[in-house]
């Protein structure tokens, strides 16, 4: 037999997506006979390239159980139902047998929004920023290019991490659609990562309900261009100090990867970069391993930052490895707010001196020299 779809179910999963939970993709499973599960994607990936009107904002992931293919289907399932067919047809013609249907996949919860301590950590970037490509405005073009190593860290750890929680999504910030498994999570991580210069990663207290979907009270991960992550420790039970300090073991574990790090505090969704990376500091990611957006509780800095502070005696350091330094106020506790006392900011700021990038430095040194 060709391959066939199964209507009614990808009906209902086109009417439950776009129409109820207003979702910009149908989340579907492609079963190919005889196909391991990368010949298999590559296949749907094609089929998929192959319809105009789905090349664009479609993927496909080579997910254990068959390949997950996210669609951006029409909303009014017989419009959805004609364009899976010349999927199907696609597949069909080059001698392929199987069959497509819907997932039973929980809705995506959004990101936990309560504030709460947050890692920021710039990797550090091969090729470097200077190198572009820029676009027209001397902008970076998006690219992850977090060096070798460090990758291979992060990704070792978010694994580990996906292996051991309850359950687990990856995804973009608004569809955290593919759950995680032992053979596949570092295949999806590196193809968003690759294709998009970005993923969203979360863990949850338990596993997934059909009908209400994980609530995120553990880690929430955005991987975004140039290396930069954002870290999130959403657990209520955890308390803002101990996940303050399980932060500051993140920093520990990257220290030899990092560019720089530090400890906000904001609600942990896939925007928190826009809160923590100040202007202009958020622009200028060729000097982030040189100068801070701010002073923090706890930081991960390089010796190139602490030759431009002004007087850190009253901080704690410690060279975590050669020329990463861990610099942590004494009275952390002081710092787990969204608006931290304006005299502890001033001093933090005047004992920092220079290694805090202003306008007037960001301005001598474009990310992108004319």
């Amino acid at each position: 037999m060709p391959v066939t779809i199964d209507e009614k179910s990808v009906a209902a999963r086109v009417a439950l997506r776009r129409r109820r939970e207003r979702i910009g993709v149908v989340d579907l499973r492609v079963h190919l006979d005889g196909l391991d599960r990368h010949a298999s994607w590559h296949a749907t990936e094609d089929a998929i390239a192959a319809v105009p009107h789905l090349s664009e904002d479609s993927t496909a992931y080579p997910t254990v159980g068959g390949t997950l293919a996210l669609l951006s289907l029409a909303s009014r399932p017989v419009a959805s139902l004609a364009m899976l067919q010349e999927v199907a047809d696609h597949l069909s013609a080059r001698g392929l047998h199987g069959s497509i249907d819907a997932t039973d996949l929980p809705a995506p919860r959004p990101p936990f929004d309560r504030p709460c301590p947050v890692a920021r950590m710039g990797f550090t970037v091969d090729p470097p920023v200077s190198a572009g490509p820029f676009n027209d405005a001397g902008v970076p073009e998006p690219r992850w290019s977090a060096a070798q190593a460090g990758h291979e860290a992060l990704l070792t750890h978010l694994t580990a991490l996906a292996d051991t929680a309850p359950a687990a999504r990856l995804g973009s910030a608004d569809v955290l659609l593919v759950p995680t498994h032992p053979e596949h999570t570092r295949d999806v991580v590196e193809q968003e990562l690759e294709h998009w210069s970005e993923c969203d990663f979360a863990t949850y207290s338990e596993a997934p309900d059909a009908k209400s979907g994980p609530e995120i009270v553990r880690h929430a991960v955005s991987m975004w261009h140039l290396g930069t992550v954002t870290w999130g420790n959403a657990d209520p039970g955890l308390g803002d100090q101990q996940a303050s300090y399980a932060h500051e073991s993140l920093l520990r574990r990257f220290a030899a990867h990092l560019d720089v790090g530090f400890v906000g505090y904001c609600a942990p969704t896939p925007s928190a970069r826009l809160y923590l990376d100040s202007v202009p500091w958020g622009d200028r990611r060729h000097l982030w391993a040189s100068y801070v957006p701010a002073p923090h509780g706890v930081q991960l800095l390089t010796n190139a930052h602490l030759d431009r502070a002004h007087d850190l005696s009253g901080w704690l350091l410690d060279e975590v490895v050669p020329g990463r330094w861990l610099v942590t106020h004494p009275d952390r506790e002081a710092w787990l707010t969204p608006e931290p006392d304006p005299e502890l900011v001033a001093q933090a700021t005047a004992d920092f001196g220079a290694m805090v990038l202003t306008f007037e430095t960001a301005l001598a040194h474009p990310i992108h020299p004319a």
